[in-house]
């Protein structure tokens, strides 16, 4: 029994070992073998770099040299100007070069005639300077027929100047009563002689004394420039 099995087994096992046999014959005889491809790879995208942006270069810029500018010149505005009277002109100087000038020359009545006045150091009336010395001629350019007086302190009262004043001066013309037509000139000089004020302009001009502040007291201020 165990005998018939054996058997039965060897058999099966030839008969599969041949089919084996005759199938790998059978392939062979077909068609070569093929050899199995290796499966296709996709290939990776190549990383690509995203470029810069393109720099844009300016134009390069020209320097073009300034145009020359021809200065233009304004025309000055047209000035009306008005004619003014010549002054008369000192033959001793400019009037800037003197230290006084005549402040006011006034008209009075009077029962003579005559020439009085202050030198002052300010437009204060009370600021007469006392010791200064001043001439009077019947022309500025002539030498005086009286000798000069030196101001001192006097009263004075009149519509300008009432009470004792310094600096107070006098030249008597006519004791008897007016003047008319005759001219004195009266200016203030230093102890040598020279002028301090010009002496055309201390001009006292007498009238016939016929009329209200007739000029027979004239009277002349001198100020310190």
């Amino acid at each position: 029994m165990k005998t018939a099995r054996f058997v039965v087994l060897v058999v099966v096992w030839l008969l599969v070992i041949n089919c084996r046999t005759v199938d790998v014959v059978t392939r062979s005889m077909v068609s070569p073998a093929t050899p199995t491809q290796a499966p296709t790879r996709t290939p990776r995208p190549i990383a690509t770099s995203t470029p810069l942006p393109t720099v844009t270069l300016l134009p390069t810029a020209t320097i073009t040299s300034a145009p020359s500018k021809t200065p233009t010149k304004k025309l000055a505005a047209s000035v009306t100007r008005t004619a003014v009277p010549a002054q008369p002109t000192s033959t001793l100087g400019p009037v800037s070069s003197y230290p006084f000038r005549v402040d006011s020359i006034v008209c009075y009545s009077s029962g003579q005639s005559f020439v009085e006045g202050l030198v002052l150091d300010s437009a204060d009336p009370h600021s007469g300077i006392n010791g200064m010395r001043v001439r009077m001629s019947t022309d500025p350019k002539a030498a005086p027929p009286v000798p000069d007086y030196e101001t001192r302190e006097h009263g004075l009262n009149d519509a300008r100047f009432n009470g004792s004043y310094n600096g107070y001066f006098w030249f008597g013309v006519n004791a008897e009563g007016p003047a008319p037509g005759q001219v004195r000139f009266v200016w203030v000089v230093d102890p040598n002689g020279v002028a301090l004020s010009d002496p055309s302009k201390g001009k006292a001009v007498f009238d016939s004394g016929q009329k209200e502040n007739s000029c027979m007291n004239i009277q002349v201020v001198f100020r310190r420039s």
